[in-house]
């Protein structure tokens, strides 16, 4: 059901949260800073790292990562070529009213979308971290093969070469992948192989649709000013 997917992201709409509240100068300090950039999705599900995930018939688990500019924590749910990040809420996301964005991604398309807690909104991405991928070279046994996948050697279009390495768990699922151009560290735990609902990899249905994800960050913040405007 998708509506199950509006209730794992926890969705908050925004007016519901601001109303009648006051914002101090930190937390309009914070939440201009929410403004500056275009939500960004995790480098594990944007690089070729992405494809090591693949190698099963669906899962969920916890994932930390670590990395330069992304570090993170939240939830990772995989099926059928396509990966859902739903972030932990952070205590930055809680006093603005930003909230947290969560990511959709088609791997084999190099595509996604965005969806906001607050807005309750999605944009699509196209994008990626390193660029496109011209060829992949899998260590260990390839997704179609099944088995144990050790790693991954990846050309991208401008002719850089990057790899990643994996940690196998039981059912085809890592446990660490690592390595990328820059380097990120991704932990996988309490891994689940149960194929999550199709519905999860959809927008949940009453979702505003925007062009971009800079056009939801305009949005949010012509939201806030008026909040803002109104707390005085």
């Amino acid at each position: 059901m998708k509506t199950k997917l509006a209730c794992a992201l926890g969705i908050a709409a925004l007016l519901a949260v601001g109303s009648g509240c006051r914002h101090n100068s930190l937390d309009a300090t914070l939440a201009s800073r929410a403004f500056l950039s275009a939500p960004q999705p995790p480098p594990v599900l944007t690089t070729p790292a992405a494809m090591l995930l693949t190698n099963n018939t669906g899962f969920s688990a916890r994932v930390n990562i670590e990395g330069t500019p992304y570090t993170g924590a939240g939830m990772l749910f995989g099926r059928n070529g396509k990966l859902l990040f739903v972030p932990d809420a952070t205590k930055t996301d809680k006093r603005t009213p930003a909230g947290r964005y969560s990511f959709i991604w088609n791997i084999a398309k190099g595509e996604g979308i965005v969806l906001s807690d607050a807005l309750q909104g999605w944009a699509p991405m196209s994008l990626s971290s390193l660029g496109a991928v011209a060829d992949v070279v899998f260590e260990g046994a390839s997704p179609a093969a099944g088995g144990a996948l050790s790693g991954l050697k990846a050309t991208l279009a401008d002719g850089r070469k990057v790899q990643f390495t994996a940690s196998q768990g039981s059912g085809g699922v890592p446990l660490q992948i690592h390595g990328g151009e820059p380097v990120f560290n991704a932990r996988l735990a309490r891994v689940s192989l149960k194929a999550p609902d199709a519905a999860m990899f959809e927008v949940p249905r009453g979702f505003t649709a925007y062009s971009s994800p800079e056009s939801m960050v305009d949005e949010m913040a012509a939201r806030f000013r008026t909040l803002k405007r109104r707390s005085y």
